[in-house]
């Protein structure tokens, strides 16, 4: 039950976060389409919420990419090149050789949980919020 209490409050703060979000992209654009008469309360909220749904959901399956290993070649690859350039004294054993299979299996053992699924949950909170106002305006 504390696990359920946790995310469900960390999927209330990630949507407050984004719905904060939204309320400054709304306010910005108040104060660039100052002189225009067209444009409705709900088509600006409308671009808020959509903006902060997709820079919400964007870093969601970012989270989720990183999370299930689809940058650890990119992280092998730099960690070889900065081992082939930092050359450790000969009585420390702080540079120890791997191969990519044995670094995948240490980086994924802890395994850690990310919070992507709030950070998800929360862009298509905002996503289904734009929609709903697009059918407003």
């Amino acid at each position: 039950m504390g696990k359920d209490k946790g995310f469900i409050l960390l999927t209330l703060a990630s949507t407050a976060c984004a719905a904060a979000f939204a309320g400054a992209i709304v306010l910005y654009e108040l104060n660039v389409f100052r002189g225009l008469d067209k444009l409705s309360y709900a088509r600006l909220w409308c671009d808020g919420c959509f903006i902060s749904a997709v820079f919400f959901l964007g870093a969601g399956i970012l989270v989720a990419v990183k999370r299930n290993g689809g940058f650890d070649s990119i992280n092998y690859a730099f960690l070889q090149l900065s081992k082939r350039f930092w050359r450790p004294s000969k009585n420390s054993d702080g540079c120890k050789n791997q191969s990519y299979l044995e670094y995948v299996r240490e980086r994924h053992a802890g395994g850690k949980k990310s919070p992507h699924p709030a950070i998800m949950i929360s862009g298509g909170i905002m996503l289904l919020a734009s929609f709903i106002l697009l059918s407003l305006a």
